[in-house]
């Protein structure tokens, strides 16, 4: 390709950056959100997003992560590029037809999801808007910097329009349009910028059938993973009440907030990794594999101990006293964030890039199968409590089959391995952060000053010994000031 590709550290800022806002972002909407539309406003939603959910993958058919190791492998070659592109575009869109078609019979056939028609219809949107989008592309040509822009408008531009029209506590409509709006959007603006990076003229000699079995690999290891992500909340919807749905979203969301900055790092790896993995580079393969575990490892401990220690006052605060009772599910969500980082890493950044999808398969069956039946067991009697707890067994249990896996790999990811220096800064710094728990505060300060104790301590025990990713941070922010003066 004509254009420089940016090096792995301009990338992961850009991707930072874009983590942070989607921090910041669900601090502001999420508690406003919460409040007006109360759990059981909130939770009609999470249902018909997760059951959309199973239909927007049988339209992706695996190719989000395909797609990106697929093009990354080609992508100094435009040609190469451009057919490797329309090839998928073309089995994504007959997918993509097949899974509107079963989308709408569902609807028609099931009484639960005629129930909330109207959201459904809007969430069909998703389905077909994610076909032209093609946003592997743009992940494949580590295009970072125009991702984190384009997402900031439209976070932004979503917040403003939560806030002028979701004002009552029918509103849910109108909340599920603009959540639409905001994760579709994107895949309109991409298409403006297809022509930059490939032909969209018909190039011909077209081999789709060389796509299909990995793509079918994916496709089998993402339905499997939906199944399992997704599980919860629709057998809560079945199976218990919109309440309950309401309390296990807020926990959800809270951990998929964590998740995300937890996976910052690892998100731009992939089309990396994948370069390297087809030229074979294994030095800088696994160097890049390491410091993935060692970030992970970095932000998930302190964040999963101190949400575990604050669960109740950040339920509280982000969402309001009518999701008090969710505190112990999001116990258990933030226990879970350490192990799915961790199987970001090996399952995504190592065997799928290494072409090794059939073991990280058999590893989220195992995962499915588990939280089928824990959920099964623990939802009738335990409600959102039991639906966390059997995600905090179950991620558990793929992390532990993947590490079987990957065993060949574990002496050179664990070289430079950290993680108990991690760890035992988390806990020291835990011991300030709980003395606040007693102060006569407003929760919004309680909360203010542990964070700033707890994340504070933690920092200053990292740089100590001159932690790079702390060293990092300041370099960043460094650079940050020295361009604005």
């Amino acid at each position: 390709m004509a254009e420089r590709t940016h090096s792995i550290r301009y990338n992961f800022l850009m991707n930072f950056i874009l983590t942070a806002a989607q921090f910041v972002f669900p601090l502001i909407s999420f508690p406003y959100v919460s409040r007006v539309l109360l759990s059981e406003g909130t939770g009609r939603v999470a249902f018909v997003s997760a059951v959309a959910n199973y239909f927007l993958m049988i339209a992706s058919l695996g190719i989000p992560t395909y797609g990106i190791r697929a093009c990354a492998q080609v992508r100094d070659d435009r040609l190469s590029l451009s057919r490797t592109a329309q090839e998928l575009f073309f089995i994504n869109a007959l997918m993509t037809c097949l899974s509107l078609l079963a989308f709408f019979l569902s609807l028609c056939l099931i009484p639960r999801f005629r129930e909330e028609s109207g959201l459904f219809f809007v969430y069909s949107f998703s389905i077909l808007l994610n076909l032209f989008g093609m946003n592997w592309l743009f992940q494949a040509l580590e295009k970072y910097d125009y991702i984190t822009l384009r997402s900031l408008i439209l976070g932004l531009l979503s917040i403003v329009l939560i806030f002028l029209f979701v004002r009552r506590r029918g509103d849910v409509l109108r909340y599920a349009v603009i959540l639409v709006f905001s994760s579709s959007a994107a895949n309109v603006l991409n298409l403006f910028l297809l022509p930059r990076y490939i032909s969209l003229r018909p190039l011909g000699d077209y081999q789709l059938q060389r796509h299909f079995r990995p793509i079918l690999i994916l496709f089998s290891q993402s339905l499997v993973v939906s199944l399992y992500t997704n599980m919860d909340t629709v057998m809560l919807g079945f199976l218990r009440d919109s309440r309950e749905l309401g309390l296990y979203n807020a926990s959800v969301r809270l951990k998929g907030v964590l998740l995300s900055l937890v996976t910052s790092l690892g998100n731009v790896l992939l089309p990396r990794m994948s370069y390297y993995a087809k030229r074979e580079r294994r030095e800088e393969f696994l160097m890049l594999a390491g410091k993935a575990v060692n970030f992970t490892l970095f932000l998930s401990l302190p964040l999963a101990l101190y949400f575990t220690a604050y669960a109740e006052e950040s339920i509280r605060f982000l969402a309001g006293p009518d999701f008090s009772a969710a505190a112990p599910a999001m116990r258990c969500m933030a226990g879970a964030v350490t192990a799915i980082g961790l199987t970001a890493v090996l399952g995504v950044q190592v065997l799928t890039a290494e072409g090794r999808e059939s073991r990280v398969l058999i590893s989220v069956i195992a995962g499915a199968a588990a939280d089928f039946l824990l959920n099964l067991l623990l939802i009738p009697g335990l409600g959102a409590f039991g639906a966390a707890l059997a995600t905090l067994v179950t991620e558990y249990l793929v992390l532990m089959v993947q590490l079987i896996f990957t065993r060949s790999y574990l002496p050179y990811l664990f070289r430079n391995f950290r993680g108990q220096r991690f760890l035992l800064s988390a806990l020291l710094s835990l011991l300030p952060a709980l003395l606040v728990k007693g102060l006569p505060l407003s929760l919004f300060f309680r909360l203010a000053l542990s964070a700033f104790l707890y994340f504070g301590s933690y920092a200053i025990l990292q740089l100590l010994p001159r932690e790079e990713f702390v060293l990092l941070a300041l370099s960043a922010l460094k650079k940050i000031s020295h361009r604005k003066r």
